[in-house]
C-alpha cells in the first residue's frame, strides 16, 4: 500500500508538465496521456537507476519527447523529393523524427525508367484526422502546360473510419520501407474498426 501511495504522489507531482509537454508534439489528449502513463511506468519500473532529482527529471522529460516524436513518421517519393535537402533531412533525424525514402533512387538516370515510386499523399494525426490527395503548388498549376493545359491537385481531410485505413495504408508503406511493423501501433490503429 506504502509502494501505491508513493506511487501516486510520484503521479501527482509530475503528471501535468509531462501533459503539457507531450501535448506540444502530438496535440492529442489520448495520446499524450498514454504516452505519460508509459513513461512513468517505465521510469517506475526501473527507479534504482535514477538516483537525484535532476536525473529523474531528465529520463521523464527527454523519455516523453522522444515517444512523443516516435510518433512522427515521414515516408517520401525520392524522385518527386530530389530537391529535398539532405541537410534538411539530417536535421529532422537530429530531432529524433523519422523520415526515410520510399525505394532511395540509387541511380538517377534510370529513374525515369523504373517508376516504382510511391506517389501517394497521406497524413494521419493522432489516428483521428486524415489528410490525402495532392498539394503541388508551382506556376504550371496555374498557368498550365502547352500541349496539357492546366490541372489541379484535390487535397482532402477526412475524419471517421477511413482515417483507420489511411493508417494502416501508411504502416503498410512503413514496413515496406523500414521492415519494422509495430503490432501494438497497428493495433491502436485499427482497434472499433468494423471490417
Amino acid at each position: 500500500m506504502k509502494e501505491y501511495a508513493e506511487l501516486e504522489n510520484f503521479i501527482r507531482k509530475h503528471y501535468a508538465a509531462l501533459y503539457t509537454s507531450a501535448l506540444k508534439f502530438v496535440k492529442s489528449e489520448a495520446v499524450a496521456q498514454d504516452i505519460v502513463q508509459e513513461i512513468i511506468i517505465r521510469y517506475w519500473e526501473n527507479q534504482e537507476k535514477y538516483n537525484t532529482i535532476e536525473s529523474i527529471e531528465n529520463f521523464l522529460f527527454v523519455s516523453v519527447k522522444n515517444e512523443a516524436l516516435n510518433y512522427l513518421r515521414i515516408i517520401y517519393d525520392d524522385v518527386g523529393s530530389w530537391s529535398l535537402s539532405k541537410e534538411f533531412i539530417r536535421e529532422l533525424r537530429k530531432s529524433d523524427i523519422q523520415i526515410y525514402p520510399f525505394l532511395p533512387v540509387r541511380f538517377h538516370h534510370l529513374a525515369n525508367k523504373a517508376n516504382y515510386r510511391n506517389h501517394r499523399k497521406i497524413a494521419v494525426v493522432d489516428g483521428e484526422v486524415g489528410f490525402v490527395g495532392g498539394l503541388n503548388i508551382a506556376d504550371r498549376y496555374m498557368d498550365g502546360v502547352p500541349g496539357i493545359g492546366i490541372w489541379r491537385d484535390t487535397h482532402l481531410k477526412v475524419t471517421g473510419e477511413v482515417v483507420t485505413s489511411l493508417q494502416v495504408i501508411f504502416l503498410i508503406d512503413w514496413y515496406f520501407v523500414r521492415q519494422e511493423l509495430s503490432l501494438e501501433r497497428l493495433e491502436k490503429a485499427v482497434k472499433g474498426f468494423k471490417f
